[in-house]
């Protein structure tokens, strides 16, 4: 081999995305992952084992890590442990307006792949997207953290120089103050939230507005951050969309780490995996 051929090829290895992905009981991940095998810039890796993908991730060794199918409970502890701080978790969700398979972001992985560049077509600016948050249980608890995490969603925005439009939730309407001590501290704090954010982000935002307990005037006004009371609120949010409406998500990007980490269902779907792979392929390309 000549030499011009062996640094053409030891560039196309430095340039490619590593993207190590993580396969537990659930093999769908495995399928997922053989979809992409025609990407000559993408290089997927398949781990069984979590202290293998805990060093990968402490190491740095990839692009971007996807828990896929091992243990949410295993992955997730020892992660924030080596963050030290919550992972702030926001599943990004796209296209959520039209079911049909073929009006979706990722319809399927063959019509999302460039003939010319043999790459992923990804497509993520051509309809309404956003990013659902809290959805980790113990995520979002207090105020403060609330605010952090809200930083965090637009520091991801900003960073896809796009501008955020922040939606906030609570646990009624403002007439309802007065029918329940728990409605009425999710009002206050609502509150409180929507005139900090305004105050100490105003100059990196398109908006921030207070909702109530109206998701569905939130989702219709297209904000791109809809950030619920608290992590519980926020996932069960995220089951009634994804998991029971069927609503496309790529998954859910720890906002607060300085890695591509992408938090995935161990009952995944072999399309829903697959949207986690292309995501964090993404996000290495343009982060």
């Amino acid at each position: 081999m000549c030499k011009k051929n062996l640094n053409c090829l030891i560039n196309i290895y430095l340039s490619m995305i590593k993207i190590l992905v993580g396969c537990g009981k659930n093999k769908n991940v495995m399928e997922s992952c053989e979809s992409f095998s025609k990407i000559n810039d993408l290089k997927i890796t398949l781990t069984d084992s979590e202290e293998y993908f805990i060093n990968s991730y402490k190491n740095n060794e990839y692009n971007g890590y996807i828990r896929g199918s091992l243990s949410s409970s295993s992955i997730l502890s020892k992660i924030k442990e080596l963050n030290s701080f919550p992972l702030n978790r926001a599943t990004y969700i796209s296209n959520i307006f039209n079911n049909n398979e073929d009006n979706n972001i990722s319809s399927n992985i063959n019509s999302n792949i460039n003939n010319d560049s043999n790459s992923i077509n990804t497509g993520f600016n051509d309809s309404h997207e956003f990013l659902l948050c809290p959805v980790g249980i113990d995520e979002g608890e207090t105020i403060k953290d609330k605010i952090e995490f809200i930083k965090s969603t637009i520091d991801f925005w900003n960073k896809l120089s796009k501008t955020p439009k922040i939606a906030i939730l609570s646990g009624g309407r403002k007439e309802d103050f007065g029918r329940s001590d728990k409605v009425d501290k999710t009002l206050n704090e609502a509150e409180t939230l929507c005139n900090d954010v305004s105050i100490k982000f105003n100059s990196s935002i398109g908006s921030v507005k207070n909702y109530g307990i109206l998701i569905e005037k939130a989702i219709a006004d297209k904000n791109n951050v809809i950030f619920a009371p608290n992590g519980i609120i926020g996932n069960v949010i995220f089951r009634t969309l994804v998991l029971v409406n069927n609503w496309n998500s790529y998954g859910a990007l720890a906002l607060s780490s300085d890695k591509i980490f992408i938090d995935t269902s161990r009952d995944q779907s072999i399309k829903g995996y697959q949207r986690s792979i292309e995501f964090a392929y993404f996000l290495a390309k343009r982060i």
